[in-house]
């Protein structure tokens, strides 16, 4: 109770769709929630600051009705609202009963193995490559805005805070870069997950725009050598400030075998590994389709930034060189969009800089830039 701050829990509340009534009663705020069972709504009163001296008592009265609204624990509450800045990302070492410690060998080597799982997923999340040659900027940028967390009784581990931005404008709509690699991640293990199940490591190659790339299939695959002798379980704990995406809302928790996973995770790298990582090209050629894909994903079309210019997608007639023609997919902007229908009527081509990329059956350029209209 102690660690629960007034404004962060005022936070909470209003997240979870409590409402700030305009009348107070003297020295406190009044907020309106759910209705009880005989239909009256919920009320609930905190004080304007922290500086009386009854804030505890008022803070442990929220918390407590709270945790009754909500059919949970005190301390279960305490925690959401206490990781509403952050995701968690959490991993336990499953060891035999009679172990009391772990090597501090392998405490150390984990803990490097997971700092490359996060850096590598935040540079995928921006710039998707089956594989990269050499680390980027923004992995090292983010990976040094997470924290180690409090670790967990009963079992050894780790527990890495992951850093989330407050929603604005009350809308949690659109996902900031923060959540998106955590949600990488969780659909990463994912994809593993169902890997096995179905015995297919196609499952693993299919999706590295949204899951793992060979660079960390090589991650997870080293982390399953560090711990040969040991069961791993990742936990994942989501901010209230947005809502996770379905898929990964629904599990909480995924266990690995090392020794089972280990040929699955070799076998994904070398297969991206074995693909060419593309490189900046200009396209030049005539439109062939416009589209706008109103849809809320199209696991096809490759995000450049927003969600909003992922959906505006024109094909151009490309031509490689052993002079064949294909059709090349390309997401725009808006105003780019917008010239790219005009270009389209008045039948001149366009022009576009960015890297050409096969990953199924249609071609695709990802981080398009330098739209022009050729005249």
């Amino acid at each position: 109770m102690s660690s629960v701050p007034l404004e962060s829990l005022k936070r909470f509340l209003k997240l979870n769709q409590w409402q700030l009534k305009s009348d107070r009663i003297g020295n406190l705020l009044v907020y309106e929630g759910p209705l009880d069972d005989i239909g009256n709504p919920i009320l609930l009163t905190l004080p304007i600051t922290a500086e009386f001296e009854d804030t505890p008592r008022l803070i442990f009265k929220v918390l407590n009705a709270l945790s009754i609204i909500n059919q949970t624990s005190i301390q279960a509450v305490c925690e959401e609202i206490n990781n509403l800045s952050c995701d968690f990302l959490r991993q336990r070492i499953i060891t035999s009963s009679n172990a009391f410690s772990i090597p501090l060998k392998i405490a150390n080597q984990l803990l490097f193995v997971l700092s490359d799982l996060i850096e590598y997923s935040a540079c995928l999340e921006l710039d998707p490559q089956p594989f990269y040659g050499r680390r980027r900027k923004v992995g090292k940028a983010f990976t040094e805005r997470c924290h180690f967390g409090q670790t967990f009784m009963g079992s050894f581990g780790i527990s890495i805070q992951m850093p989330i931005p407050p929603s604005w404008n009350n809308s949690s709509e659109q996902e900031p870069f923060e959540r998106r690699v955590m949600v990488r991640i969780a659909r990463g293990l994912l994809s593993i997950s169902k890997s096995l199940q179905e015995a297919d490591v196609g499952i693993l190659t299919q999706d590295y725009r949204q899951g793992f790339n060979a660079n960390l299939f090589e991650t997870m695959l080293e982390m399953a050598k560090i711990l040969e002798n040991h069961n791993m379980e990742f936990q994942f704990a989501w901010s209230s400030e947005f809502s996770p995406p379905a898929d990964v809302k629904a599990v909480t928790r995924l266990s690995f075998c090392p020794e089972v996973i280990g040929p699955l995770l070799e076998s994904a790298g070398k297969s991206l590994r074995s693909s060419s990582e593309s490189k900046d090209t200009v396209i030049e050629g005539q439109i062939t389709q416009l589209r706008i894909d109103e849809a809320a994903g199209d696991e096809d079309i490759l995000e450049i930034g927003t969600a909003d210019s992922s959906r505006r997608i024109v094909s151009v007639a490309w031509e490689l060189e052993s002079s064949k023609i294909v059709n090349i997919r390309i997401p725009l902007s808006t105003d780019d969009y917008k010239k790219a229908c005009n270009a389209h009527r008045d039948d001149k081509k366009i022009s576009v800089r960015g890297r050409p990329e096969k990953p199924g059956k249609y071609y695709y350029l990802a981080s398009p830039s330098e739209f022009r209209v050729l005249e």
